[in-house]
C-alpha cells in the first residue's frame, strides 16, 4: 500500500462515508475516538468495505493540512490501540496507524476495520454510525441488516464438512448466534440449531449431532468411572453439565442425566450404591 497515494485519493476524490478528517491539532477526546471507530467500523461493514479512515491533522470542510501533535510517538500511538481494543466489540482496534508528512505537518491515518460479518460494532456498550458529518446511534435498520449477515454463512457445508462453527467465526459471534438459537453445543463441538436444520435440509444432519452429544456424555461418564472406580451423582452432575446441549434449562439438564443413569443401570453397564444421603455409581458387572 502506497500510504501517501492513498492519502491523496482520500483527499481528493473520497467518499463521505469512508473517510473522517478532523483537525485534532493538539488533543481528541478519547470517547469521541471511540464512537468514531465504532461509526466508521459499521458503515464499512454496510458499503462492502474491508476498512475506513480517521484522519487527523487536516481540516474537514477545505481538506487543509493543519498538522497535529496528538500522541506524538509510536509508543503512545501502539498503547492507544491497545486502550481502545479494552471498550469494542470483540477487542476490535485500528488494523494501523499512519504517521505522515504533508507539506511538512504531520498527519495521522488511523485505518479502521470493517464490523464483522453478523456483528455491529460497538463502543462502550453503544452502537454508532455516520449521519452527514455528524455521529448518530446506529438506527435498527443498520443494526439489522449487519446482523442478519449470518444467514449468509453456509451452515450446512458446516456440517457436511465436519468442520466445526467454532473455527469460521469469533467468540463474539458465537454467543450472539447461541442467543439467537442458531446454533447448539459448546466449543469445539457445536452444530446448528434444530429451526435451522429444518429449512435448510439438516433434519438427518441434526439427529445425528443431537445423538452424538448423548454418546459423548455416555462415554465420558464411562471412562471417568474407569478411571476413578466410582463417582457421586454431583460429580456426575458437573462432569456432563457442559456437555449437554445449551438450549437445555437446568432442569431439562437434571432430567438428561437422571435418564442416562437410569439407562446404563437397567442395561446393567453401572450400578448404585448409597452412602448414608449419597449416591455413589461405579461400572456394573
Amino acid at each position: 500500500m502506497d500510504i501517501y497515494e492513498t492519502f491523496r485519493n482520500l483527499r481528493y476524490h473520497h467518499e463521505d462515508e469512508v473517510v473522517e478528517f478532523k483537525r485534532a491539532e493538539n488533543n481528541f477526546d478519547f470517547d469521541d475516538l471511540g464512537k468514531y471507530f465504532s461509526a466508521l467500523s459499521n458503515e464499512a461493514n454496510l458499503r462492502d468495505k474491508d476498512f475506513t479512515w480517521l484522519v487527523f491533522g487536516v481540516e474537514n470542510k477545505t481538506r487543509e493540512i493543519v498538522g497535529t501533535t496528538y500522541k506524538n510517538s509510536m509508543t503512545s500511538l501502539q498503547k492507544l490501540k491497545h486502550d481502545l481494543a479494552q471498550h469494542t466489540t470483540d477487542r476490535n482496534t485500528f488494523r494501523d496507524i499512519f504517521e505522515l508528512k504533508v507539506e511538512g505537518k504531520r498527519v495521522l491515518m488511523f485505518q479502521v476495520p470493517a464490523a464483522p460479518r453478523g456483528i455491529p460494532m460497538g463502543w462502550k456498550g453503544h452502537f454508532y454510525a455516520r449521519r452527514g458529518e455528524s455521529l448518530a446511534a446506529l438506527d435498527m435498520s443498520k443494526y439489522e441488516e449487519i446482523r442478519r449477515q449470518t444467514s449468509d454463512f453456509d451452515w450446512s457445508k458446516q456440517i457436511v464438512d465436519g468442520a466445526t462453527i467454532a473455527d469460521s467465526i469469533s467468540d463474539e459471534a458465537i454467543k450472539m448466534l447461541r442467543k439467537e438459537k442458531l446454533i447448539e453445543g459448546r466449543k469445539p463441538h457445536m452444530y446448528v440449531s434444530k429451526q435451522i436444520a429444518q429449512v435448510t435440509d439438516q433434519k438427518v444432519a441434526y439427529s445425528k449431532h443431537k445423538g452424538l452429544a448423548e454418546k459423548k456424555c455416555e462415554a465420558l461418564l464411562v471412562d471417568s468411572l474407569k478411571d476413578h472406580g466410582d463417582l457421586t451423582k454431583q460429580e456426575i452432575v458437573c462432569l456432563l453439565w457442559d456437555v449437554l446441549p445449551d438450549q437445555l434449562d437446568d432442569k431439562q439438564k437434571m432430567n438428561k442425566i437422571e435418564y442416562l443413569l437410569k439407562r446404563l443401570k437397567m442395561r446393567g453397564d453401572i450400578k448404585n450404591e448409597t452412602s448414608g444421603k449419597t449416591s455413589i455409581y461405579s461400572l456394573g458387572k
